[in-house]
């Protein structure tokens, strides 16, 4: 496929999306945030780690959303997390995507004994109790960032591999793939370039719901005090103002308020996607 190609398909692609109201809101929420966490730091005055400042200030002119315990600026430690946020939830969405299509598309395609025990394996993964399992993991394995995003990926994949497998079933027969045969073409030729491009999006779906799921199990990681101390991340703030949540709710307020949007620009985002239908 040329680059004009693929340049004209995106284009496509993008002008179908944007006729989607609220998956083009949540595609402009999360760039606001991004945006917010690559300037923000460049132009808001004060530093993260920054203790000058009284502790408990509620919001007001000089600190938009006040300070923390230790006199911190709570604006600029939720900017600082802006990164962290987008990191944790792409690596973590992305192991997912891997893994589930990589297992759904050879499973689905292949079919036979290699359908079978790929299917087990993803159905017995299913039965892990995933929450129990990111906690146990975190709590042995200690407060760990990579480790979080490794684990809640590798908990999230067989949604991505049931959903991979159940199109490619429905697509290996179609008249496409047998003309590919015809041709010569090999079954991992047809499987990338045929098949795989034509279920993609509702994987990419999944995974843009899961990104907003695993910005939540952060939260809860860190409000448990399983989190990553050296990193200050939404959840990690939530967690330091849980002790002052009558006195001082601005400290767990304005972090939740950026979780829930985040979350549900993502939610937006995966059901705009899941309405294209147009091959990649």
């Amino acid at each position: 496929m040329s680059s004009k190609e693929i340049l004209r398909r995106g284009k496509h692609l993008f002008l179908e999306f944007k006729k989607d109201t609220g998956a083009f809101v949540g595609f402009t929420g999360i760039c606001f945030i991004l945006i917010l966490g690559v300037v923000g730091p460049f132009f808001y005055p004060y530093s993260p780690n920054e203790q000058s400042f009284q502790g408990y200030l509620p919001p007001s002119v000089g600190h938009i959303m006040g300070t923390d315990n230790l006199g911190r600026d709570l604006l600029a430690r939720i900017i600082s997390g802006v990164k962290v946020a987008f990191y944790f939830s792409f690596l973590a969405a992305g192991i997912s995507l891997i893994a589930g299509l990589l297992i759904g598309s050879i499973g689905g395609f292949y079919g036979g004994w290699i359908d079978e025990v790929l299917s087990r394996v993803t159905d017995v993964t299913l039965t892990f109790p995933a929450l129990l399992l990111i906690i146990y993991i975190a709590s042995m394995l200690g407060r760990n960032m990579l480790i979080a995003i490794t684990v809640i990926g590798l908990t999230m994949w067989p949604s991505n591999a049931k959903v991979a497998r159940a199109q490619i079933l429905s697509l290996k027969q179609r008249e496409f793939v047998q003309a590919s045969r015809v041709l010569g073409m090999g079954n991992s030729r047809i499987l990338v370039l045929h098949i795989i491009p034509n279920i993609i999006s509702p994987v990419l779906a999944n995974s843009a719901l899961q990104m907003g799921y695993a910005i939540l199990i952060e939260a809860m990681l860190a409000f448990v005090g399983l989190g990553d101390l050296n990193v200050a991340t939404w959840g990690q703030l939530i967690y330091s103002g849980q002790s002052s949540l009558t006195s001082a709710p601005w400290i767990t307020f304005f972090p939740g308020v950026f979780i829930i949007c985040f979350v549900v620009f993502c939610n937006l985002v995966g059901e705009g996607i899941s309405k294209l239908r147009v091959k990649i």
